[in-house]
């Protein structure tokens, strides 16, 4: 998985598998927050389902959906309220990251 890193403890990539967050959790990774919204694909591994295993590590996790091509501003609110409390590092991912890194941004301003 690609991750890349677009501020002090903030990476942003594509979409995430349950196993991934082990490796997650083992690279120091403290909070997940999820841009996309379950069923946007078919296969694609629901919320729940990273939820559960992010738990099980002691990761926090955020479920902020994003549906292409606008962003809502509650989704920017909750963004920014979800960076403000949560540990860093932080992985926010969507589909290919780049919802992902935009929500960044917009919050951040």
């Amino acid at each position: 998985m690609d991750l890349t890193e677009i501020d002090d403890g903030v990476f942003v990539c594509g979409q995430i598998t349950e196993d991934f967050v082990d490796e997650l959790a083992k690279a120091g990774f403290k909070t997940i927050i999820c841009n996309r919204p379950d069923n946007e694909q078919q296969n694609q591994p629901t919320f729940a389902s990273i939820e559960k295993v992010a738990k099980a590590h002691g990761l926090t996790s955020y479920y902020i959906p994003v549906t292409p091509p606008n962003i809502e501003q509650k989704s920017i609110a909750s963004m920014r309220d979800a960076l403000k409390t949560c540990e860093y590092p932080v992985l926010a991912y969507c589909k290919s990251g780049h919802r992902a890194q935009t929500l960044y941004h917009l919050a951040k301003n």
